[in-house]
């Protein structure tokens, strides 16, 4: 090593300076020949002979002994399928130097190498090598033909965004290293962005979106808007992604550019509905679709006919949303049948099967998305909207996990693996799964919702509450809160902010057959038979399946000794619902005030066995095992009753009735002492019930009365 090459490096200030002082002394020590070609094998990602021949405009210099020496050297290296390539980091070096120093010269060589690849665009890396080279030799060529490549890779029927990201990543390189114009540079930034749109990575392609410089082209302009907006409505933040699609729409508008014009008035479509705004929504969707109509634009028409149908189920309008879905899916068909490969209509196809119920077609479409772009976060989240709906919870777990892994900032894959998670009782892992969909996405309401249903169904009713509450105040009209929230309120205690919410939900949405048979449940509770009949029925006029709502109202007739039609909806409860316990209880009861206790006993043991926990179906049949004198028996079941319910007097007092019953006075006082310690109220019961006058002038029963009217005066 020279003197004057040890100075140099002990001179140099940093890393990259010290090795390119390395390279241009072997450069230097290379025949002229040789170091004129490494310049040039550095503009293309790779190289052959052919190619190095086109770059040195030299046909020679292939078979030359130049070549051969060329090759030979430590940093070229061989690529597979195509030639050779300069080391990574050499040719960065190289580039670097060439861009400063002589950059006449780089375009020369890129201009040659743009010609070369032209005539080789035999696959999608030449065709990006093109754009790549042209970008450096010809700028304005090179920006037209990267806007309108990634507009022919990215929209139907191609949906090639694995080309897109080949060709976004080849101009990245040129803009970290400032080669590229500032035109070139913000469309390159707008792929980038849109790819992350593409791919559910909203934060990224939010930040990336607001990086780019608007002004500087019309197109690029309208496009950053028009997609920011997307990205917003991802986001949650529907105010914003309603200014953008404005925007927008006013410039497409002085374009006349329809596509842009119907895209935008849809995309307001989906804003409206997601404020629950239908008409206003319907409206967008049917003005965007005539646009569509008119232009024969096939994917917008099917999308803007399925988006009426989300509008129609929005409003519980099922009949008249199943007409749109399935005019909707002809649609998709069709395009299918032309372009088999359009993964965009597999996947919009898949969502219409899904939302007609038929799952096993909703997974083939999404999986076929997903063969034609493997990478797509938002097809591997529906595939597994659809397992779930199907119970396949460990497929579902797969596709959400995928999902996440391909964008871990992809809210919604938390929010729905949180779902499953609940589903399976994991508790811990979906609260984990919400938090982070929050985290995202602040403004999320559903995530807050479910995360309250976790939190409710751990009994921790008081963050349920709160997130119930923050669902609500993000989103007014987020019926399922109101009706969870309640719920909790109803497990706190206040019915009276339960029935206020039960009615919000129902006002929301006067098809929701859940809300108005809870509903009745606190009717019931505040003894207002009719309401609670009501809404009982129009529950089960919303669905005739529905085997709660059927229990509950057989409920009310039997307190009204309705007991033909109490039985007749229990019946149907069962037939519906034939673990449903609390009927056979209903049942019983009813036969039991029949006096028909061979039934009752049937019934009561149905209800035990389907519910092992339930304390007033044992309670009752010990009821009827003592009519039938089986002391033991009852006895028994009294005491399973108090194990259960040990704050209750009603089995401890009617273990004291059995004693009573058997002259035992020595065990029913000892019972009957147990039952006054919950409630004073059982000593009035004793002494009316005639099946005590067998005990009552017995010394023990005597001094219990004793016992008791010492203790009142003491208290008085």
């Amino acid at each position: 090593m020279s003197d004057d090459l040890l100075t140099q490096l002990q001179a140099a200030q940093s890393d990259e300076e010290r090795e390119w002082i390395v390279l241009q002394f072997s450069l230097n020590n290379l025949d002229p020949a040789v170091r004129e070609a490494v310049w040039a094998t550095a503009i293309p990602h790779w190289f052959d002979a052919p190619f190095l021949s086109a770059l040195l405009d030299n046909p020679g210099f292939a078979s030359s002994e130049h070549f051969s020496s060329l090759l030979a050297l430590s940093f070229i290296e061989s690529f597979p399928g195509r030639g050779y390539n300069v080391h990574e980091r050499t040719r960065a070096l190289l580039l670097k130097r060439l861009w400063q120093d002589d950059r006449e010269k780089y375009r020369a060589l890129s201009r040659r190498a743009a010609d070369y690849c032209a005539w080789e665009e035999s696959d999608t890396l030449w065709r990006v090598e093109t754009i790549f080279h042209l970008l450096i030799a010809d700028p304005d060529r090179g920006v037209s033909q990267l806007v309108d490549v990634g507009w022919e890779w990215h929209n139907s029927p191609n949906f090639a965004y694995n080309k897109v990201e080949t060709l976004a990543r080849a101009a990245r390189e040129h803009a970290d290293e400032g080669r590229l114009s500032e035109r070139a540079s913000a469309w390159t930034t707008f792929w980038e962005a849109l790819l992350d749109s593409d791919y559910s990575r909203f934060l990224s392609a939010k930040k990336r979106f607001l990086e780019i410089p608007l002004k500087i082209d019309q197109n690029l302009t309208v496009e950053t808007t028009f997609r920011l907006g997307d990205v917003y409505l991802s986001l949650s933040e529907t105010a914003k992604a309603r200014a953008c699609y404005e925007e927008a729409l006013a410039i497409y508008r002085a374009m006349d550019a329809k596509l842009g014009e119907a895209n935008c008035i849809s995309s307001l479509g989906d804003v409206y509905l997601s404020l629950s705004e239908t008409a206003k929504a319907r409206a967008c969707y049917e003005e965007a679709l005539a646009i569509y109509r008119a232009m024969d634009a096939k994917l917008g028409e099917a999308n803007s006919i399925r988006a009426l149908g989300d509008v129609h189920l929005s409003l519980s309008e099922t009949t008249e949303a199943r007409v749109r879905y399935e005019e909707a899916l002809s649609d998709y068909c069709r395009i299918i049948e032309r372009t088999p490969n359009d993964a965009h209509a597999f996947y919009n196809r898949g969502n219409t099967y899904r939302a007609l119920q038929d799952y096993s077609a909703a997974l083939a479409d999404f999986s076929r998305t997903l063969e034609l772009n493997p990478n797509l976060a938002r097809a591997h989240n529906n595939r597994g909207n659809t397992y779930a709906d199907l119970q396949d919870y460990t497929a579902a777990l797969a596709d959400y996990t995928r999902a996440l892994e391909l964008d871990p900032n992809f809210a919604a894959a938390y929010n729905n693996r949180g779902n499953t998670y609940n589903d399976l009782k994991n508790y811990e892992a979906a609260l984990a799964d919400y938090s982070r969909a929050i985290e995202l996405d602040p403004n999320y309401a559903l995530a807050h919702n479910n995360r309250g249903h976790t939190y409710a169904d751990l009994e921790d009713y008081e963050a349920a509450l709160v997130d119930y509450s923050r669902a609500i105040e993000l989103d007014p009209n987020l019926t399922v809160a109101y009706y969870n929230r309640g719920n909790t309120y109803h497990n706190l205690g206040n019915d009276e902010a339960a029935l206020a919410d039960y009615s919000r939900a129902i006002k929301l949405d006067p098809q929701y057959a859940a809300a108005y048979n809870n509903r009745g449940g606190i009717y019931t509770s505040l003894k207002n038979d009719e309401a609670a009949l009501a809404d009982y029925s129009r529950a089960i006029e919303l669905d005739s399946q529905y085997a709660a709502a059927y229990n509950n109202r057989g409920g009310i007739y039997a307190t009204r000794q309705n007991y033909e039609e109490a039985l007749a909806d229990y019946d149907r409860a069962l037939k519906l619902d034939p673990n449903l316990a609390t009927a056979y209880y209903g049942c019983g009861c009813i036969y039991h005030e029949l006096k028909n206790y061979e039934v009752a006993l049937t019934d009561y043991s149905h209800a035990i066995k389907l519910n092992p926990q339930y304390a007033a179906a044992y309670n009752n049949r010990g009821n009827v095992y003592a009519n039938f004198e089986n002391y033991e028996a009852a006895l028994a079941d009294y005491t399973k009753a108090m194990e259960i319910i040990p704050f209750s007097g009603i089995p401890v007092y009617n273990t004291a009735w059995v004693y009573a019953l058997q002259s035992d006075a020595e065990q029913s006082c000892y019972w009957l002492r147990k039952a006054l310690k919950l409630s004073n109220q059982w000593l009035d019961v004793a002494q009316t019930n005639s099946d005590f006058d067998s005990i009552r002038d017995t010394p023990e029963f005597q001094a219990l009365l004793q016992e008791f009217e010492d203790r009142n005066s003491a208290s008085s």
